[in-house]
């Protein structure tokens, strides 16, 4: 801007704006986890399809096993197929863009020790939290299935052997509570946390949910996620997250194993049974939790001099993280209108 004076004019310097360095910090965070959630889901999408036409591209497999159940493989090949298929969709592309964002640190820690009450009762309570969250999810689509939403279904990949089982136990429960744990836990919500530990869980959570690709799983990963985050910020340790993980997923497996071989009262008396259990061990563990070691539902206080508004403005200021948003809603809708 001109400016007078006594020997001529002069051009006043532009004001400089200062930039708020978390807000920089947290665009780039967001930008980081864009690139993570978009290369998991493009694995996710391509990585069985690729190793399916390499298959066929040797020899391993003929075109027309595409047209065949588990692509005409017997049961304990395919759930070894299946989840070579699933770890590197999930782990290789997490690792590689934490990796080229330099993000050096190991993603399954911290594993600080805690206090054997504090896991055992914390295990207990989230895993009670996760068998109630499935009730209640339940009935509500139960009810919303009247009008024409359509109720989830598991893949049919196990059969009535103890190796299909066993196998379906490390494909179903045991490499998704390392590798999404590793993720979503170790990745995302590590990331998160210096603008605040609940901020941190919500966000995390709400991913992990997305990533499961059709609405009616969307609420029941939405409660697990926060679950699985409250043990793992307010602990310090990843490790027990993934053991609540791997045991809400294992209930179901073992569940469904032993509904081959029962008649369908008697399954039924049994999901309550096992349902019920759980659900009660969790609320005493709540309970004693809550009595004696109230500290572990205390995390951390937001680290951070941005207000909420900033925070989620900052998230969605990354062009990665909005495109991966949309690319996760563009999916669900897809799987809806295709069921």
């Amino acid at each position: 801007m001109q400016q007078p004076y006594p020997g001529g004019y002069y051009y006043s310097p532009t004001p400089v704006i200062p930039v708020n360095p978390e807000k920089q910090s947290l665009r780039r965070d967001a930008g980081y986890i864009g690139l993570t959630m978009l290369s998991v889901t493009a694995a996710m999408q391509f990585t069985y399809v690729a190793a399916v036409a390499l298959m066929i591209g040797i020899g391993v497999l003929t075109p027309d096993a595409l047209n065949q159940f588990q692509l005409g493989m017997n049961n304990t090949a395919y759930l070894c197929f299946y989840g070579v298929v699933y770890a590197l969709s999930m782990a290789v592309p997490a690792v590689l863009v934490a990796l080229c964002c330099r993000r050096r640190y190991f993603p399954l820690s911290p594993a600080k020790p805690c206090p054997g009450g504090v896991a055992l009762f914390g295990v207990l309570a989230a895993v009670g939290g996760c068998m109630l969250t499935s009730i209640v999810v339940s009935v509500i689509l139960s009810y919303l299935s009247q009008f024409g939403v359509p109720m989830p279904e598991s893949p049919e990949m196990m059969v009535n052997t103890p190796t299909s089982m066993l196998l379906s136990l490390v494909v179903m429960a045991v490499l998704p509570a390392i590798f999404e744990e590793m993720v979503f836990r170790g990745y995302v919500l590590r990331t998160l946390r210096p603008y605040g530990d609940w901020f941190a869980v919500v966000v995390s959570a709400l991913l992990f949910g997305l990533i499961h690709g059709n609405i009616q799983q969307v609420p029941f990963a939405f409660v697990v996620g926060i679950l699985l985050g409250w043990l793992y910020v307010s602990t310090d340790n990843i490790w027990l997250p993934m053991v609540v993980h791997f045991c809400n997923n294992a209930t179901s497996v073992l569940l469904e194993y032993f509904g081959f071989s029962l008649p369908e009262m008697q399954m039924g008396l049994l999901n309550m049974l096992v349902i019920g259990a759980l659900i009660g061990l969790g609320v005493v563990a709540a309970i004693v939790l809550c009595v004696r070691y109230r500290e572990i539902f205390s995390l951390r206080r937001n680290a951070t001099s941005l207000t909420l508004g900033e925070r989620v403005g900052g998230l969605f200021s990354s062009p990665a993280f909005v495109i991966s948003i949309i690319i996760f809603i563009l999916l669900m809708w897809v799987v809806l209108a295709l069921s």
